[in-house]
């Protein structure tokens, strides 16, 4: 992969900035999840991962 910076300004964006680099933060949520799914052997069906939550799940199971 070759990233080349590319000076194109967006009018809608702030100081004419473009999104850059949310795609690289899209995994990071669901594998927590799956990480803590497969530590506790709970199905995890929420992003949000709390201790509280996943103490809740381990009761429950």
């Amino acid at each position: 992969m070759k990233n080349e910076l590319i000076d194109n300004p967006f009018e809608g964006g702030p100081y004419g900035a473009r999104s850059l680099g949310e795609l690289s933060l899209v995994g990071a949520a669901p594998a927590l999840a799956l990480a803590v799914q497969n530590a506790i052997g709970c199905k995890v069906k929420q992003i949000t991962v709390t201790p509280e939550y996943i103490m809740e799940l381990m009761k429950v199971n």
